[in-house]
């Protein structure tokens, strides 16, 4: 069961605020934004909204990690990216005005606010300069760049799982790149292998790999990264 909170009411001094799309509105717009949204928190495996579902709003994401995933006629998971505290979602669904393309699954325990439609279309209109913000969003959208270093056929499944750890490290602090680093994946072996766009048994081929050249160690959910530099190193061999 989700649980449902009403809002701190503290949008102004909300880190996820000041670095989305939000931080373009004044301290009016802030309230305004905070008298009308809703908090939600998701536990692991719950959906925040789901693939066919119209759009309520858009969401912040103020605490957790989250799968974002499509479903085929047979029922299969499809992962295709991942969304990080401090970013928003459901946006491109909101102003195509269109049913969810995607399913969002909470990976981690996440702490979500929703932006009720109403609330977004008459701070667009009282702020131009939301509007623009959105329109880069929708510009720099990375989707479709992750989908392809992730899931392109013509990559071997080596350099997929590279990426995707690449990726991981993207949303961690890296002190020395020459220097172990350790990482705590947020999804299982399945949804690790739907990502990367093979079978779990070729997944567990690839991790023996990776552990035998020396570029990483998987125990559990945990992997330990010998050299950051010798994965850009590899993952760039890909490119030439």
């Amino acid at each position: 069961m989700i649980d449902y909170h009403p809002s701190m009411k503290t949008c102004a001094d909300c880190d996820t605020c000041l670095k989305v799309e939000w931080s373009e509105l004044d301290r009016g717009g802030l309230e305004q934004l905070a008298n009308s949204l809703k908090t939600f928190y998701y536990q692991p495996g719950e959906a925040i909204f789901n693939q066919s579902d119209a759009p309520e709003g858009i969401y912040c994401i103020g605490q957790g990690k989250i799968l974002l995933c499509q479903y085929d006629s047979f029922g299969n998971e499809i992962g295709f990216g991942m969304a990080y505290q401090g970013e928003t979602l459901g946006w491109r669904s909101f102003f195509a005005r269109e049913n969810h393309t995607a399913t969002a699954l909470a990976l981690t325990p996440c702490r979500i606010c929703l932006v009720p439609k109403s609330t977004v279309h008459r701070l667009i209109r009282g702020y131009p300069a939301l509007a623009r913000r959105f329109l880069r969003t929708v510009a720099k959208d990375r989707g479709p760049t992750e989908s392809l270093l992730l899931r392109n056929p013509r990559l071997p499944a080596r350099i997929r799982l590279i990426n995707l750890l690449l990726i991981l490290c993207k949303n961690i602090y890296v002190p020395n790149s020459n220097e172990e680093l350790r990482l705590s994946l947020p999804m299982n072996r399945q949804q690790l292998a739907s990502l990367i766009g093979v079978r779990t048994e070729t997944l567990s081929r690839t991790i023996a790999v990776l552990h035998k050249e020396g570029l990483a160690r998987f125990h559990n959910r945990e992997v330990t990264i010998a050299n950051h530099d010798h994965l850009v190193y590899e993952s760039s061999r890909s490119k030439r």
